[in-house]
């Protein structure tokens, strides 16, 4: 007997057999078993994952002489005449070639014959979205009356192809692409009869490449035992298949970890010198980059769709990384990969983009290194380094820094690092919100629209700074904000507070309600929040005194060249 494919070979026999159809399958069970058989279906799906299949099934279980309940025996003549091609009642035919309205018109002519053995008489139109705009209209008045013995079954991949006249007068069932895990099981079933040893990597490497398509699957499984023979490897599937090893993948993230350039260029050069396709690597690269996602959002490493050992290694490469790095560099290769397309020389693109991996910089979340800077001023370092006597430090009023006294020198740069640490960093704002704060003076509320209560704002002072420093650890860009906002006046319950940029205005009445909740936990009070624009701001905190200009003569300067300037002593550019 001469050799048969393997997707010919195992093709299913029955309904059950078809994999990862059975929403379908047990309709049309149903439809058999209750005698509710339409005269019209049409099977759209993507390719290889059981279209046709299914519908010779249904051909032989409708003219079987000895159905086995909803299934077909596949043992009488009948069943064996339409498995074999050579039924005169079941009638395959190609829409690709036979497209036209002649076509069409011998159809019809012929659908008024009764079946010569079988129950019924079955035509079955593959690529059917391939026929003319005619042949479909010269099909439209027998599809929806046709004589009584007659069946039709469409199957299609491109079902938006059909006109809706068509699809109207069928009924529709949609295939669904084949679960890697569902073809890996067909495959070791059909490698076990085979008397094929193939291991668990090769049955995942083949399902995979197949994309959902068991007739994929089974042709590459085919190419695969003919390079193998009787004993299939991983190494031996990778190389056939000229599939990237994942080690590759897991020394392109280790280049982030590493911030190796030259492993960079290198890894660039081995990738192109094995030939593997430069789009295709980048998008699995993206495939390996969800895969560590998945571990670091899930924590759960059994959603991969990859070998156990594999899954233990993105199980421990995970802890590695954050959810917003990954997400960074997800979208980074997938621009990579489009930009490859396009490129002139896209091996030049490919060591640019690893070149730039290795420079990539790690994510790092505010918020916990804000409560670390606060707990490291919580006890402030003189000039040299030692810790103050308790008496020196600043007073804290709801864990607001607010203090008068001369600031502090400029702490020095971190040992090692060439940049300020986080407690230096706390020591130089500290410093220079010391050296900014009103006097020891009790602030004067100047005049706005009706008779502000000095009392009352000078009484708000205080739960307006914590309120600031609450703010800080919800929102930090509001908290900068209202650090530049200063106290106008409480008029009838209302506390009023004037900003000196427009734009940090609209942000705040956006966020005027959520603020003045805010106001009210911290304040214990009803006080209402209103903002408003000012040119020239009164000095901090409703004072009536004129605020000193930043050091370095700062005067001019955008706001935010002016913070930069009070927070860390930077100096203006001269010019």
């Amino acid at each position: 007997m001469s050799y048969i494919v393997t997707a010919r070979k195992w093709r299913p026999m029955v309904f059950e057999d078809v994999l990862g159809q059975q929403h379908i399958a047990t309709t049309l069970s149903n439809a058999i078993r209750l005698d509710r058989l339409a005269h019209a279906y049409i099977f759209s799906g993507p390719r290889g994952v059981g279209k046709t299949t299914m519908a010779r099934i249904l051909a032989r279980a409708v003219n079987c002489r000895s159905p086995r309940g909803a299934n077909p025996c596949n043992e009488c003549d009948m069943c064996q005449e339409i498995t074999g091609g050579r039924s005169l009642d079941v009638i395959e035919i190609d829409g690709a070639s036979n497209r036209g309205i002649d076509e069409i018109r011998n159809l019809r002519e012929s659908a008024r014959y009764a079946p010569v053995k079988g129950k019924r008489k079955i035509y079955i139109i593959d690529e059917v979205h391939m026929l003319t705009k005619e042949a479909f209209n010269a099909l439209l008045k027998t599809l929806e009356e046709p004589p009584s013995q007659v069946l039709f079954i469409f199957a299609t991949t491109e079902v938006h192809k059909v006109p809706s006249t068509i699809l109207s007068r069928c009924q529709r069932f949609e295939f669904r692409r084949i679960p890697v895990e569902q073809i890996v099981e067909r495959l070791r079933f059909i490698s076990q009869n085979e008397a094929i040893t193939i291991d668990e990597e090769s049955l995942l490497r083949i399902a995979k490449k197949g994309e959902g398509s068991m007739r994929d699957s089974q042709s590459i499984f085919d190419q695969v035992a003919s390079f193998c023979g009787e004993t299939i490897r991983a190494e031996d599937t990778n190389r056939v298949l000229n599939v990237v090893d994942e080690a590759f993948f897991f020394r392109v993230t280790d280049l982030v970890k590493q911030r190796d350039t030259k492993e960079a260029v290198a890894l660039a050069a081995e990738i192109v010198d094995r030939g593997y396709d430069i789009r295709e690597f980048l998008n699995c690269t993206a495939e390996h980059l969800r895969n560590l996602l998945i571990c670091a959002a899930t924590g759960d490493a059994s959603l991969l769709e990859v070998s156990p050992q594999v899954r233990v290694r993105y199980a421990e490469e995970a802890r590695e990384f954050s959810e917003e790095d990954l997400l960074r560099l997800i979208t980074f290769i997938v621009e990579a990969e489009n930009a490859v397309r396009w490129a002139p020389q896209p091996r030049f693109r490919l060591e640019a983009c690893f070149v730039q991996l290795a420079k990539f910089d790690r994510a790092v979340e505010i918020q916990p290194l804000i409560e670390r800077i606060e707990r490291l001023t919580g006890g402030s370092s003189g000039p040299e380094g030692g810790n103050t006597a308790p008496a020196d430090r600043p007073e804290s009023t709801g864990g607001a820094l607010r203090s008068s006294g001369k600031p502090k020198d400029t702490p020095t740069r971190a040992a090692g690092e060439g940049i300020p640490s986080a407690a230096a960093i706390g020591e130089t704002a500290h410093a220079r919100r010391e050296a900014l704060s009103p006097a020891a003076d009790p602030p004067k509320v100047p005049m706005v629209s009706g008779p502000p209560d000095p009392a009352n704002a000078e009484a708000v002072l205080p739960q307006w700074n914590s309120l600031v420093d609450v703010v800080r650890k919800d929102k930090i860009h509001l908290g900068m904000i209202l650090d530049e906002a200063r106290i106008a006046g409480v008029v009838d319950g209302v506390l009023r507070v004037t900003v000196p940029d427009k734009l940090h205005l609209a942000r705040l009445k956006k966020e005027k309600q959520w603020l003045t909740e805010r106001l009210q936990t911290v304040a214990g009070t009803k006080l209402l929040l209103d903002f408003e624009y000012a040119e020239r701001p009164v000095s901090p905190h409703g004072s009536s005194g004129t605020q000193a200009p930043p050091a370095g003569g700062s005067e001019g300067l955008h706001p935010i060249e002016q913070t930069i300037i009070r927070e860390f002593g930077a100096e203006p550019l001269e010019g």
